[in-house]
C-alpha cells in the first residue's frame, strides 16, 4: 500500500507557482475646481456661495447661494447669517452645477426691487427686447444664458396632477426633456423664437406671483456656448477683491416685510413644496 502511494505521488507533476496579482491600481482624485480669483473673496467669506447673478439693466445683480443638506437655508437668511426678510438668492438643492440640465434659482419677489422683485417685468415682450441675456457664473467659472421664455405658474397641491417645473432639474430621457419643452410652448407670456432642444442645459429663475393662490412666475434661458458668439459680458461684481457692495446694505436693519405680501410670508421653518405639505396645502416656497 505504502508502495503504490508513493507511486501515485510520484507521478503528480508539481504544482506550478501562481503569479502575484499585481496591486490595484489608486483611484485617481477628482481635480478639485480652481475658484475664479474675481470671486475668491467672495467664496472664502461664506463657502455656501456658488456663483453670481446679474441681468444687464436691472436691480438682480446678486451673490447665489448652495448648501445641498439644508433646503431652503437661505430663505430667510442673508449672505451674512443674518436673519433677513428678503433671504438671498439661492439654488435649488438638488442641483449639481456640472451635471444639472436645469438650474433653478429661487428669489424672493422684493417690492423694493431686490432678490428677484424686477423679475416678472420679463412679463412683457418689450422689457425681454432689452434683456435678452443672463449673466449666471459659478465660482469656478463664468456663463452666459441667453433668456428664452417667461411664464406664470402655480405650485400644485400634493395630488394634482400636471407638470412640476419646480422638479425638473435631471432629464432621465428626452422625453421628459420634452415635457418641460411642452409646458413652456403652453405657458409662455410670448414667443422669443429661441429654441431649445436635448441637451441644452437651462436656467430657470423663479420667484413669486399674486395672479393665483401659490402663484409663480419664471424666466427660462439656454446656456450660451462658444459656438453660439455669446455677446460682450458686462463687470459683475464692483469689488473684485473684496466682499460686493451689493452685499454690504444687507448688515444693516431691513424694512418691514410688504404689507401686500404679508399674507403670503411663509414661515421660517416652512419645507419646500414639493418635499411635504401641511394641512393639505403646499407649503409656499419663495
Amino acid at each position: 500500500m505504502d508502495g503504490q502511494v508513493s507511486a501515485l505521488l510520484s507521478e503528480t507533476p508539481p504544482l506550478e507557482p501562481q503569479p502575484t496579482p499585481s496591486p490595484l491600481p489608486e483611484p485617481t482624485p477628482s481635480p478639485i475646481p480652481q475658484v475664479l480669483e474675481k470671486y475668491a473673496a467672495l467664496a472664502a467669506e461664506n463657502p455656501d456661495a456658488i456663483g453670481w447673478l446679474k441681468i444687464e439693466g436691472t436691480a438682480i445683480d446678486n451673490v447665489v447661494m448652495h448648501t445641498p443638506d439644508e433646503p431652503d437655508k437661505y430663505l430667510h437668511i442673508d449672505f451674512y447669517g443674518n436673519y433677513s426678510n428678503r433671504g438671498t438668492l439661492y439654488l435649488d438643492e438638488a442641483c449639481d452645477i456640472w451635471e444639472s440640465d436645469n438650474l433653478i434659482i429661487y428669489g424672493h419677489h422684493m417690492q423694493s426691487s431686490a432678490m428677484f422683485g424686477d423679475l416678472d417685468y420679463f412679463a412683457s415682450q418689450a422689457y425681454w427686447e432689452n434683456h435678452k441675456f443672463i449673466q449666471f457664473d459659478t465660482v469656478y467659472e463664468e456663463r452666459t444664458y441667453e433668456v428664452v421664455a417667461a411664464f406664470y405658474a402655480r405650485v400644485l397641491y400634493q395630488n394634482e396632477e400636471g407638470f412640476r417645473y419646480y422638479r425638473f432639474i435631471d432629464a432621465e430621457d428626452e422625453s421628459a426633456f420634452n415635457e418641460y419643452v411642452d409646458f413652456i410652448a403652453e405657458n409662455q407670456c410670448y414667443d422669443t423664437g429661441v429654441g431649445i432642444e436635448y441637451g441644452d442645459r437651462l436656467l430657470t429663475l423663479s420667484t413669486c406671483a399674486y395672479h393665483v393662490e401659490n402663484g409663480r412666475f419664471a424666466v427660462v434661458a439656454r446656456l450660451v456656448t462658444d459656438e453660439d458668439d455669446p455677446p460682450p459680458r458686462t463687470p459683475r461684481m464692483r469689488r473684485p477683491q473684496a466682499v460686493p457692495a451689493a452685499l454690504l446694505p444687507l448688515r444693516t436693519a431691513l424694512p418691514p416685510w410688504p404689507p401686500r405680501l404679508a399674507r403670503n410670508r411663509p414661515a421660517r421653518t416652512l419645507p419646500s413644496p414639493h418635499r411635504r405639505y401641511t394641512a393639505g396645502r403646499a407649503s409656499l416656497r419663495i
